[in-house]
């Protein structure tokens, strides 16, 4: 986060003016993201780890606010703190309930990966067939 923060810091407001119109990013419209973060930033930024999508363009956009890196770094903290402490409890109960080997763990990241690559394959053919159906 503190590489994106600088990212943006040094380099974020030339390279938004520079090719911002190619992705539609308006002066306007700059202006209004600008005016918005920097009015919510300390929520932004804490809460921002719950919205996929606003968790990963913080930073860059805090360093183009000008956001004191102090205050960047305190309040990404927290939310850091917020969003993995939910996990680690879970995960802490919940290793409690299920007994699982050590020695099979590994294979479990397989396991998932496999039932992903299926679920994929899936709706590629499901989409193919569809496709099909409409052009006849």
């Amino acid at each position: 986060m503190l590489i994106a923060y600088f990212c943006g810091k040094y380099i974020g407001h030339r390279f938004i003016k520079k090719y911002g119109r190619y992705v539609g990013i308006t002066e306007e419209r700059w202006e209004k993201v600008h005016r918005n973060y920097t009015k919510n930033v300390r929520k932004t930024i804490l809460f921002g780890f719950y919205l996929p999508g606003i968790r990963q363009i913080s930073p860059y956009f805090a360093g183009i606010a000008k956001i004191p890196l102090g205050e960047f770094f305190l309040f990404s903290f927290l939310g850091t703190i917020i969003w993995t402490m939910p996990f680690i409890i879970a995960g802490y109960y919940a290793g409690g309930i299920f007994n699982i080997n050590p020695k099979y763990v590994p294979y479990s990241g397989v396991v998932f990966f496999a039932v992903f690559l299926l679920y994929v394959f899936i709706k590629y053919v499901k989409k193919k067939q569809k496709m099909k159906k409409e052009s006849d």
